[in-house]
């Protein structure tokens, strides 16, 4: 499944007016999912409890919106009122419920295989909403196979492998089976900027779903030894470009991760995804 690393755009986020935001939601005829997964869940109970002492913790609200009949993340948008709302909305003089965070996330999961009519359906939406509203930070995700145990006895030899993405400023941290370099080296770009780098255990991510460990059937599917790395970009009030795209892979080619055998990636899902959101130059 993995031969060279491989490249694709796997979380996109935007913050909207919540006003602007029902109102591409009721054009779009889409409707609110009333179940919403445990993992989910658990997730933003994370987000909240990394909240700082500026937003209290009872201003966190979580809403998905089924945006296609996939059951995995590509079928859905999730609507969040978090740190990043409020202080967006507090730094335009308005009240704290004025923004929304919207996030599009799961786009690259090769192990699975959606109809070609959920990912119409899916990336239909998607591509409405980045016409509509300006991205504010996407992932980009390289797939690989690699050997590299991720625990807290291996993070000094992570910092060595990443070295390159680490200052005075950076913090590197061992969560689970991930690796974090937050705040790495400025890329020194107007329109962007590397904000997260994140390594992680793919197959143990994917052996486990809403906690509990998966069929065994479907863990033959998945790779030995599959590692993931995310690439987070914030951008500076831009639209989702080609030309936005193509720098931020100009800069990763110029990027030295001393994780990849092979140097050369495949970009094949980036550009099939450049293609379904019909973004522009």
């Amino acid at each position: 499944m993995i031969n060279a690393p491989t490249i694709g755009a796997d979380t996109i986020r935007f913050i909207a007016t919540l006003t602007a935001l029902k109102k591409a939601i009721s054009k779009l005829n889409l409707e609110y999912e009333n179940q919403v997964s445990i993992s989910l869940i658990n997730n933003f109970k994370k987000e909240i409890q990394k909240a700082s002492n500026q937003v209290k913790k009872k201003d966190f609200d979580l809403e998905v919106v089924k945006i296609s009949k996939d059951k995995s993340l590509l079928g859905y948008m999730l609507i969040k009122k978090n740190h990043k709302s409020i202080t967006t909305s507090k730094a335009q003089k308005r009240s704290k419920n004025y923004k929304r965070e919207v996030i599009f996330t799961g786009l690259n999961q090769p192990n699975k295989k959606p109809h070609r009519d959920h990912i119409k359906a899916s990336y239909d939406v998607i591509k409405s909403i980045v016409k509509r509203f300006t991205v504010y930070s996407f992932d980009l995700s390289i797939d690989t196979i690699n050997d590299i145990v991720i625990s807290s006895r291996t993070k000094h030899i992570l910092d060595k492998l990443f070295h390159n993405f680490i200052n005075h400023r950076s913090n590197t941290q061992i969560i689970d089976s991930s690796y974090y370099v937050n705040n790495p080296i400025s890329l020194n770009n107007p329109r962007f900027d590397l904000v997260r780098v994140l390594l992680y255990d793919k197959t143990k991510k994917e052996s486990l779903k809403d906690g509990k460990l998966i069929k065994w059937d479907d863990l033959q599917n998945l790779p030995d030894n599959w590692k993931r790395l995310e690439l987070t970009f914030e951008v500076s009030n831009h639209k989702l470009s080609i030309s936005l795209l193509d720098e931020v892979m100009e800069s990763i080619y110029n990027l030295d991760f001393n994780l990849f055998s092979d140097s050369c990636y495949d970009d094949t899902l980036l550009q099939k995804q450049k293609d379904l959101l019909e973004l522009r130059g």
